[in-house]
């Protein structure tokens, strides 16, 4: 048993640095990667395998009538948390568009002014393609919040943070 318990803290290290050394997210903010791990029984043992998500925007604040922010996924990611918090007293709208401000619409939604915070994902089986996308908000009378986003190698994991 001991054994088995320093093969599998040894494997998940190699492959926490593993998967560390090989993504490599170029974004202007400083990316923090963070391993998540999963825990599964395999012939009655338990076995962790190792995750990774990335917040490459991390609670920014936003206002006006409109604004665009803008990150890339990186090969190995594709599927997508966005988290917003509305602080101003009108609803406001947003759209992610690939490749450019105006390209291929992949997500729109509306986050009512409540002060709550509202998630949306990415489609769990059609992982987002590498590149960059840009998340487009607004509002006629104005907004206030902010917005995070958190990308995953595993859409299950990155739904369950």
């Amino acid at each position: 048993m001991k054994k088995i318990a320093k093969l599998s803290l040894a494997g998940l290290a190699a492959a926490a640095i593993i998967g560390t050394s090989i993504i490599s997210v170029p974004h202007t903010s400083a990316a923090v990667v963070e391993p998540v791990v999963k825990t599964v029984s395999v012939n009655g043992e338990p076995v962790i395998t190792p995750h990774t998500t990335d917040p490459v925007i991390k609670n920014e604040s936003f206002s006006g009538t409109s604004t665009t922010k803008q990150f890339n996924i990186p090969a190995g990611y594709g599927h997508v948390k966005l988290s917003f918090v509305n602080t101003g007293t009108k609803q406001f709208t947003f759209t992610v568009n690939q490749g450019s401000a105006s390209g291929t619409q992949k997500m729109y939604g509306v986050v009512p002014a409540d002060g709550q915070e509202y998630t949306f994902f990415s489609n769990k089986t059609q992982p987002w393609s590498t590149g960059w996308f840009y998340v487009n908000l607004s509002s006629a009378q104005g907004m206030s919040g902010k917005l995070g986003v958190r990308l995953g190698t595993d859409w299950q994991e990155l739904k369950d943070l």
